[in-house]
C-alpha cells in the first residue's frame, strides 16, 4: 500500500471574458496507507477540484500529488493529470502518471454505472478490461457481491435497483479493480436519510476489511464527522485547508450504533463547532457577493 502526498497544489481556472478563478491555493497534506479522510467545506472551496486532481482528471496549475511506497526510498509515482508537463519527479526511479490509473478508484455521486448491464457484469467490467481470467473474475465478483450484500441481485440489471443498491454496486465495481486509494465524491448525497446511514456503515465496514486509503468528499457535517478518522475543513476563495481534526468516531462506528455515536455529547459538540465555522464562511461569501453587486 502506498502513502499519498499532496504537495503545494494550486489550481487556477481561466474564464473567457472574465477574471481567472483560483480554485485551490497551496494545498498540502500527507495520508498514510489505510487512512480514512473526509473533506468538508462550503460550496466553491475546491473539494471536488482537489479530488479530480488526485484522480488524474485535472492537471493542477502548480504542485504535485505523489504516491510513494512508505517502505522504499524510490519508486514514487507523481500524479500530474492529463497533459501536464511540470517534470516534478521526486527521484530517478519515479514514474509520472498523466491520467487516471488503476491504483486510484473513483466512486461518483450517481454511481456512473452501465444501467443496461447486470450487477455482475458491472462489477466484472474492470477486471475484464485488465485481462483477468474468467475464473478469477468469477471469484472476485462473487466475493464482492457478498461483501456489499447483493449476493441475491447479481443477475438483475442495474436500472431495476434502488439508489442505495446502485451505490453498493458502484462500491463493488471500484473494489473489483483493487485500487490502493478510493476517492468518493458525494457518494451518498442522493440517498434518503435511512439508506444514507446504512451506507455509511457499509463504508466503514469496507474500510476496516480492506484497509484501503479512502478520501470522501461530502457537504454533510454529520457524515464527515462520522466517517472521517481524519477530517479536513476547507475554506473558499481561494480554496485552502482551514482546519484539520483527528476524530475517534469512525473507529467507534465499527462496534457502536451510529445513532448512539451521533447523539453523544462529544459528537454534538464537534458538530456544532464545525457547523459554526462553515456558517461563518458562508456569511463571508454572501457578504463578498453583496459587495461585488
Amino acid at each position: 500500500m502506498k502513502a499519498l502526498s499532496i504537495q503545494d497544489i494550486s489550481m487556477v481556472f481561466t474564464v473567457p471574458g472574465g477574471d481567472p478563478v483560483r480554485a485551490l491555493d497551496h494545498v498540502s497534506l500527507d495520508l498514510q496507507p489505510g487512512e480514512l479522510m473526509s473533506v468538508l467545506g462550503p460550496s466553491g472551496c475546491g473539494k471536488t477540484t482537489l479530488l479530480n486532481i488526485i484522480a488524474g482528471f485535472l492537471s493542477p496549475t502548480a504542485g504535485q500529488v505523489v504516491l510513494q511506497d512508505p517502505q522504499a526510498n524510490g519508486g514514487a509515482s507523481v500524479v500530474t493529470g492529463p497533459g501536464a508537463d511540470r517534470g516534478m519527479i521526486a527521484d530517478t526511479d519515479a514514474s509520472v502518471v498523466t491520467g487516471p490509473g488503476a491504483e486510484r478508484g473513483m466512486v461518483f455521486q450517481q454511481g456512473a454505472l452501465f444501467e443496461w448491464l447486470t450487477v455482475e457484469k458491472n462489477i466484472a467490467f474492470g477486471p475484464k478490461m485488465a485481462g483477468k481470467s474468467s475464473a478469477d473474475i468469477k471469484v472476485t465478483v462473487e466475493h464482492l457481491l457478498e461483501t456489499v450484500g447483493l449476493q441475491d441481485f447479481g443477475k438483475k440489471p442495474v436500472y431495476q435497483l434502488s439508489g442505495g443498491m446502485q451505490q453498493r454496486v458502484a462500491l463493488a465495481r471500484c473494489l473489483a479493480n483493487d485500487p490502493e486509494v478510493i476517492l468518493m465524491d458525494e457518494p451518498l448525497g442522493a440517498l434518503d436519510a435511512l439508506t444514507r446511514e446504512k451506507m455509511q456503515g457499509l463504508v466503514l465496514q469496507l474500510w476496516d476489511e480492506t484497509r484501503k486509503t479512502i478520501i470522501l468528499i461530502t457537504h454533510s457535517v454529520e457524515e464527515a464527522l462520522f466517517l472521517g478518522e481524519r477530517l479536513i475543513v476547507m475554506a473558499p476563495r481561494p480554496g485552502r485547508i482551514e482546519r484539520e481534526y483527528r476524530l475517534p468516531f469512525a473507529k467507534r462506528g465499527l462496534n457502536e450504533s451510529p445513532r448512539e455515536i451521533k447523539a453523544s455529547p462529544d459528537f454534538i459538540e464537534k458538530r456544532e463547532e464545525i457547523l459554526s465555522m462553515i456558517w461563518e464562511m458562508e456569511e463571508e461569501i454572501m457578504g463578498q457577493a453583496g459587495d461585488a453587486a
